[in-house]
């Protein structure tokens, strides 16, 4: 069968290779030569990329006859919901026609067929009947299919089937681990805990022998780790680090640095809490400009120090979701990892905007490089529109987006202002302030996570802020 594009999982949109034309309109202008004007030109319709594509493939067509493989393909292209159901049924008791490509292609067509009809159990059976009829192809494509299989158990709360479909995915995750760390940010923001201290342990043989960057190992080992003292929380408030149990299973993963597991679970637990100034977090920025609107000049640097301070503060922030908002550990962790992240990313000036804002066609006309104007933050630990929406804009990008935790972000801000209030590092006003510069992004959110497969994303945006 002829190799064709994947779609990246959880998209749900073809991929296709396209070329974008760019036009410039150049108004009041003119040519003049010995007093000549030439005639304007009339605008050239070029055809688009696919229409160019749909009749290469015509003359290609014409030229040989299509394989069977093929032939079905483009059968089940040109089918109906129903028919496609039906065809993918004919295809794996076939057999002979439902090779990799052709499963991929057709079940994730399917799984956002059956999402948007509301027949997710549809799907479910396509997936068990291939697991049953062609078990070695399953497995070739299980890192997609139990993926969706997982997702349509969350959505039903069937959660006792959750586990088994995540064991498919454990024993390969190392293989997979860009979709498989997607999978894991779903069950932490459902607090699937009992299934992720499983499939840990299981995953861990294949992320060590997978040829993987070493900072994704070291985010599946903290991953892992904070799994299990969350869970040694849940069962124990007062736990300390030297609990046997909980030193035997964190040294499967990592070598345990006591004073700072110490440190850790004492913030946790309450038993260890900062009594904090502005100044503990070292956010020094230098400016030029007149009032708000300001150009940056240099960026200082967190100190050792300002930066486990402002670490610290997360982690209180965490124990704060627990304890004060119900919200479980495993989703809060989402939450206060990526804010954290934002606040370190913005003072270090990752999310100011371009240095050279000048148009294509500034560049062409030759007009002097531009500096941008930068607006300093109203309160260094509060989000400001424009930064934080750049912020989720990263999170969410076509090649590789993480939904769970750009929602998660924006979903426990609120949360995050009230914790600092709470603490005494921002009053009412700038808590009110900030909510309201926000305002209009959750919009902007629950457009793009619309179609997205578990609701539960939108759900939480429709109530935002609920203060």
């Amino acid at each position: 069968m002829a190799k064709r594009k994947r779609k990246e999982p959880g998209s749900g949109k073809k991929v296709s290779d396209g070329v974008q034309n760019y036009s410039f309109e150049f108004r009041n202008h003119h040519l003049q030569l010995n007093h000549y004007q030439e005639p304007a030109k009339q605008p050239v319709s070029l055809p688009s990329a696919d229409e160019v594509f749909t009749e290469m493939m015509k003359t290609v067509k014409q030229e040989r006859e299509l394989t069977p493989i093929e032939a079905r393909w483009e059968t089940f292209m040109n089918a109906d919901y129903e028919e496609q159901i039906a065809l993918c049924h004919q295809t794996i008791e076939e057999k002979d026609l439902m090779d990799d490509e052709m499963a991929f292609e057709m079940f994730n067509t399917l799984y956002y067929s059956t999402v948007e009809n509301d027949e997710r159990h549809r799907f479910d059976e396509l997936a068990d009947k291939l697991h049953t009829s062609l078990p070695e192809l399953y497995a070739q494509e299980r890192h997609f299919i139990a993926d969706w299989q997982i997702t349509n158990a969350v959505v039903a709360g069937r959660y006792e089937d959750i586990l088994p479909l995540a064991r498919e995915l454990a024993s390969t995750g190392g293989e997979h681990l860009d979709i498989f760390t997607k999978t894991l940010d779903m069950l932490s923001y459902h607090d699937q805990r009992s299934t992720l201290l499983e499939i840990y342990p299981l995953s861990w043989p294949s992320v060590q022998e997978a040829n993987i960057f070493a900072w994704a190992v070291d985010e599946f080992v903290k991953r892992a780790s904070d799994a299990i003292i969350f869970d040694h929380l849940e069962r124990n408030p007062s736990l300390k680090a030297n609990n046997e149990d909980l030193q035997e299973k964190l040294n499967i993963f990592i070598k345990v640095d006591q004073d700072r597991l110490v440190s850790y679970i004492d913030i946790l637990t309450g038993r260890q809490e900062g009594q904090w100034e502005m100044s503990d977090f070292g956010f020094d920025c230098f400016y030029k400009g007149k009032g708000k609107v300001k150009r940056r000049v240099k960026t200082t640097k967190f100190s050792e120090e300002a930066r486990q301070n402002l670490y610290d503060l997360s982690l209180e922030f965490l124990r704060y979701l627990r304890h004060e908002e119900g919200v479980p550990y495993t989703k809060g962790e989402i939450a206060r990892q990526h804010i954290l992240e934002y606040l370190r990313e913005r003072h270090a000036g990752g999310l100011d905007p371009e240095d050279d804002t000048r148009s294509e066609l500034d560049m062409m006309r030759g007009v002097k490089k531009r500096k941008p104007k930068i607006h300093r933050p109203d309160h260094w630990l509060c989000p400001d529109r424009n930064r934080f929406d750049q912020f989720l804009a990263n999170q969410l990008t076509f090649i590789n987006p993480h939904h769970y935790r750009a929602a998660t972000s924006f979903e426990l801000m609120p949360a995050w202002l009230r914790f600092l209030e709470t603490r005494q590092l921002i009053d009412a006003d700038q808590r009110a302030k900030t909510l309201q510069d926000l305002q209009g992004l959750d919009a902007n959110l629950l457009k793009l996570f619309q179609t997205f497969p578990d609701p539960a994303l939108c759900s939480a945006l429709e109530e935002w802020p609920y203060e």
